[in-house]
């Protein structure tokens, strides 16, 4: 789970340094961005909320709180498609935090 935290902060921060630094390519990248922070704080709280019931054998709602911290990096991808013509920058590193979520939460149910 403190991988997931760990890995979420890090793609935070790469999607801040993209917009501070201005490398997207279209205003509408941008708000896609900026959607995308939005949503990783999001799911910050919710993984560490998630971290916390696990602390205290709540493991349903564990489980429960990390499948709705897959929310950012899924749907900050789903912002970028070929519909609009734009390109994640960070599709990787969503594709990669996505699998990092899912780890614990698979512990979890295998354990229950």
């Amino acid at each position: 789970m403190d991988n997931a935290i760990s890995n979420l902060t890090s793609v935070k921060k790469i999607v801040e340094k993209i917009i501070k630094e201005r490398k997207y390519k279209t205003s509408l990248s941008k708000k896609f961005l900026e959607d995308c922070l939005k949503l990783y704080s999001n799911s910050y709280h919710i993984l560490t909320s998630s971290l916390n019931k696990l602390k205290m054998g709540k493991f349903d709602d564990a489980s429960y709180d990390l499948f709705h911290a897959e929310d950012a990096p899924i749907f900050c991808e789903l912002k970028f498609n070929g519909d609009n013509q734009q390109i994640s920058p960070v599709k990787k590193e969503n594709v990669l935090l996505i699998t990092i979520i899912n780890i614990p939460r698979m512990l979890i149910i295998q354990a229950h």
